[in-house]
């Protein structure tokens, strides 16, 4: 028994004398996902402006808008001259964008002017309900306003001023944005104001930018 009570004795002092240590559990860290896109590299230039426009509206959906601004300033030395950016705004058949990536069921009336148009008398609730394609169409005219802005002219020639042309440019912009905005959460009457303001801009624009 005396053996068996020591036995307990000296356990208890080498349990008491032994310092403490305080086992703690690190953080697991999980790897990073890689990114789907790299941003830092620009789709290459197509020959097709349909193409480059698209890639544009793309950059600018994912919030790299740097990127769409290099790429708008690259894309826009292909053009000859504005005629070919405006013509984009037209029916798909007739060499325009279309309304979005999916051609419409109604051939006249893809096209990005056409449906501004349309919109501009109040949008109809069915093409409302299509809203990923509204908002294609959405990110292609600020694409399309990105490319407008970098082929300003480079010098004032009588009402032909650089900073009317800017300021309609940005409009254009800025309305386009209230259209993307308004598409987002299927705003009608949201959807006419901006559609509205879009045309007024270009309208100002060409009033004095006739050729």
């Amino acid at each position: 028994m005396s053996s068996m009570r020591s036995a307990v004795i000296a356990g208890i002092i080498l349990v008491a004398c032994t310092p403490f240590l305080a086992v703690t559990s690190a953080p697991i860290r999980l790897p990073l996902a890689p990114l789907d896109v790299d941003e830092d590299v620009l789709p290459p230039l197509d020959k097709d402006h349909r193409v480059n426009v698209n890639n544009i509206a793309k950059s600018i959906r994912k919030g790299n808008l740097s990127a769409a601004r290099k790429l708008a300033a690259d894309a826009a030395k292909q053009f000859e001259d504005f005629y070919e950016l405006e013509n984009l705004y037209r029916q798909r058949n007739k060499g325009g964008l279309g309304w979005s990536t999916r051609p419409g069921p109604v051939a006249l009336q893809d096209g990005l002017e056409r449906q501004m148009l349309i919109m501009m008398r109040g949008a109809p609730a069915n093409v409302l309900l299509d809203q990923e394609h509204n908002l294609e169409a959405a990110y292609a005219f600020l694409a399309m306003a990105e490319l407008t802005i970098v082929m300003a002219p480079k010098k004032n020639m009588g009402r032909k001023t650089i900073a009317l042309w800017n300021s309609q440019s940005q409009a254009l912009r800025d309305s386009a944005n209230e259209l993307r905005q308004a598409f987002a959460v299927n705003d009608a009457r949201g959807v006419k104001q901006a559609a509205t303001k879009m045309n007024d801009a270009c309208a100002r624009c060409h009033d004095v930018f006739r050729d």
